[in-house]
């Protein structure tokens, strides 16, 4: 590893170590500022409810919001990250539900779906989790079709739009949102020279940190653990100012998520390379990016707008890996307006990305 790669990666868990030894003390001083997310708070989406039966014995869970509109209509379908839920698109579904359908699910093992009786390690694949996408966009879709992941949901997005022709024609635009294409291992050390073995003992300590039930009670159970789970959340998700609201949302649905699926979900990702292989998605895309992501580094956000055929790429400077929440009205304001764009038949790359909010 370069350097530079070393120094970014001891500077992360020094952050997150030195988070934990004052996360009281950082919780409280957090409470004391204004919190525009608690002026303005995630509701979960409210909609239908469905379920869909995967062959394989999965059922998934999915909300429906906006349903009143014709046939016609857009349908903006939203996939969630590792260890978060539909809940994750409060702001979204919210505000796209104006203009058409929205179509929130979980992904296998997540929040109310199952993963069917196979082992885990197999069932939670990406292919896996894209293959699902497809099925809930032919299941619940109508009229144009634009899909949104973060994390990822953003790489089943991709993978789906790879291998399902079917459904790329059925797309009429896309957004990414700190979006890895490769394993979390090599997104959070994009950009630097990396060997196996290095990338290897990442993904030991990646696993451990998110699939350990140990570390579960310690940060995300008790009082203790609601403080030293908002530090580390704070410090390793979040850019600069978060909202502890969006912490506490986000913290609730990491909480939710059974540390084995957090693990295999990681685990099946261990091979994932998605470079050199996107070239025929000639879908229009926006590539949000947050300058302070501590797990898909900023080089791999470039890496991918610079591979699509019709994309580009948005980065919000002070913003981390949950940018989806920090940055929440800028981001729907540009999906929203490709998509008005997109259904008159000149989607304008540029000035979605460059939109004022």
């Amino acid at each position: 590893m370069s350097a530079t790669g070393r120094r970014g990666l001891w500077t992360a868990a020094s952050a997150l170590a030195g988070g934990t030894l004052v996360a009281p003390l950082l919780q409280a001083r957090d409470a004391r500022a204004l919190d525009h997310g608690a002026l303005d708070p995630p509701v979960p989406p409210v909609g239908a409810v469905h379920t869909i039966e995967r062959p394989d014995g999965a059922r998934l869970h999915a909300v429906v919001c906006g349903s009143g509109h014709n046939t016609g209509a857009p349908t903006f379908v939203l996939t969630h990250g590792l260890a978060c839920d539909h809940r994750l698109w409060a702001y979204q579904a919210r505000l796209l539900a104006s203009l058409g359908r929205v179509v929130v699910w979980d992904l296998r093992g997540h929040g109310a779906s199952t993963t069917g009786p196979g082992p885990l390690a197999r069932a939670l694949r990406p292919e896996v989790h894209a293959a699902d996408l497809a099925a809930v966009v032919t299941e619940l879709a109508t009229g144009p079709v634009f899909l949104a992941g973060h994390s990822l949901g953003g790489s089943a997005t991709l993978i789906a739009l790879r291998d399902d022709p079917a459904l790329r024609a059925r797309v009429a635009g896309a957004a990414l949102i700190a979006t890895p294409m490769t394993d979390p291992a090599r997104a959070a050390l994009a950009g630097s020279a990396v060997s196996a073995l290095e990338a290897a003992s990442v993904r030991v300590l990646f696993r451990w940190m998110v699939g350990d039930p140990a570390l579960q009670r310690f940060f995300l159970e008790g009082r203790a653990g609601g403080a030293h789970g908002y530090a580390v959340l704070r410090t390793g998700g979040f850019g600069a100012r978060p909202s502890p609201a969006h912490i506490a949302t986000l913290r609730e649905q990491i909480a939710a998520t059974p540390p084995a699926v957090r693990r295999a979900t990681l685990t099946g990702m261990d091979d994932m390379d998605l470079r050199g292989t996107l070239g025929a998605i000639d879908v229009p895309t926006l590539v949000f990016a947050g300058g302070r992501d501590r797990l898909v580094n900023a080089h791999q956000a470039a890496t991918l707008a610079a591979e699509l055929p019709q994309a580009r790429s948005v980065v919000f400077a002070s913003a981390g890996h949950a940018v989806v929440l920090e940055r929440h009205a800028a981001i729907t304001r540009r999906i929203a307006l490709l998509a008005e764009e997109a259904l008159t038949g000149s989607a304008d790359l540029d000035r979605a990305a460059s939109a004022a909010t």
